[in-house]
């Protein structure tokens, strides 16, 4: 239960003067004084698992709302840290309270299961309620009309996800300065929450994820875009391999990461990988071993097709990780409070600040364009880009996104956003 909706009272010895009661702080102020202060706007990637959350558990309209009232309240729809006593995450649920361990609650597909497993049982047995109601039946707030009272923004955050989870796919290159042309053929266009792009041979190969469906698109079919068969996929998290002309989908499902590639008609196996958060896993490959990266606990984990999937800390803190190779060298790249790291495994993982900040923390794509290492990242509502050939400097590409993958065939580099 989340502290900072829950006080009841506070109060101080004044000097000289007694015992003052005072009225119990509100989520807002409370988690101000924990942390700080608490971001002005929502962070996407928690928008889009808080809505893929409720949506796969079959969440009501007023249900839904609930959450993002609740969310919006408790921490502006952000993963927090920090919060009153031991208050965490999108929902400032208490370890302490039974609500989870602290890295489960900040696994927001984690806390949003937990909210929305007690919301939907509870609206359903209260069908008068408001979804501002339903919200403080399970949050049990000191001030019970503060999530009605969000009901505004929360209607527009709901919105928000909504479009992301069926937003438009457009295709940018390096050899025609940027121009984003818009992805799609004879099935329509090609929409999704994330993307993950690969090259096999000269064709382009796209995956978009939807309503937990991932679909294939190809440059050398006019981009028709079908359905793989792969469906439950959770969140924003899409990540692809070509190993050998064999192509690889990674997804997360039921909160463990999942193989599945066109040599098998795209069956859909768990790795035994768990654990995971539902926002970003990134893939590679190297000497023939298939290296998988997620994030657990707020730390980048990796997995390989050569010790059984045993997923291993990194110690590299991180929301979001893309990984590339650079001759025999891994190198990760994370999102973390809006700044990008660089790790590489031959320098033990070290944690190294790049110099860019000012990102979105809901993600990242990288690309090894003939040993010029490139990160892409999304601030402002456009994707940049910085390559270490030009010490990191963070560009403006003039592609809007919010999300995007990256890859370059022939020395083109190639952007999907979305």
């Amino acid at each position: 239960m989340p502290a900072i909706t829950r006080r009841s009272a506070l109060s101080l010895f004044a000097a000289a003067a007694g015992l003052v009661a005072m009225e119990p702080l509100s989520p807002a102020t409370a988690a101000n004084a924990a942390c700080g202060s608490i971001p002005s706007t929502a962070d996407p990637a928690v928008l889009d698992a808080v809505y893929a959350v409720a949506t796969e558990l079959g969440a009501s309209e007023r249900v839904l709302l609930a959450g993002f009232e609740a969310g919006w309240v408790e921490s502006h729809m952000n993963n927090l840290n920090c919060g009153d006593r031991d208050s965490l995450g999108v929902f400032q649920q208490r370890p302490s309270q039974g609500w989870g361990t602290a890295a489960q609650i900040l696994d927001v597909r984690f806390a949003s299961n937990s909210f929305f497993s007690r919301a939907i049982p509870l609206a359903a047995a209260n069908p008068s309620w408001t979804a501002g109601q339903v919200a403080q039946g399970v949050q049990r707030s000191a001030f019970p009309t503060r999530y009605d009272e969000a009901r505004p923004v929360a209607e527009q955050l709901l919105a928000q996800a909504r479009a992301a989870a069926a937003r438009q796919v457009f295709e940018a290159a390096s050899n025609n300065g940027w121009r984003a042309l818009a992805v799609g053929g004879a099935n329509g266009p090609v929409t999704g929450s994330s993307t993950a792009a690969i090259g096999v041979g000269g064709t382009k190969i796209l995956y978009s994820l939807r309503g937990g469906q991932v679909f294939e698109a190809a440059s050398s079919t006019g981009w028709n875009n079908l359905w793989t068969g792969i469906s439950g996929a959770q969140g924003t998290a899409l990540a692809a391999l070509n190993l050998n002309n064999v192509k690889y989908i990674y997804s997360v499902v039921g909160g463990y990461v999942h193989e599945a590639h066109s040599a098998n008609g795209w069956r859909n196996l768990n790795t035994g990988i768990g654990g995971v958060g539902a926002s970003s896993i990134s893939v590679i490959a190297l000497d023939g071993i298939k290296y998988i990266y997620s994030i657990v606990g707020g730390y980048v984990h990796e997995a390989s097709s050569a010790n059984g999937w045993r997923n291993l800390n990194s110690g590299v803190p991180g929301s979001a990780v893309a990984a590339i190779t650079h001759g025999s060298t891994k190198i990760l790249y994370v999102v973390n409070g809006g700044s990008v790291y660089e790790a590489a495994s031959n320098a033990g993982w070290a944690n190294v600040w790049t110099g860019i900040s000012g990102v979105s923390n809901s993600g990242i794509a990288a690309a090894n364009n003939n040993g010029e290492k490139l990160i892409y990242t999304s601030a402002g509502g456009y994707i940049h880009e910085a390559s270490s050939h030009m010490g990191w400097r963070n560009l403006n590409t003039g592609v809007r996104g919010s999300r995007t993958s990256a890859m370059a065939i022939s020395g083109v580099k190639y952007l999907y956003s979305n």
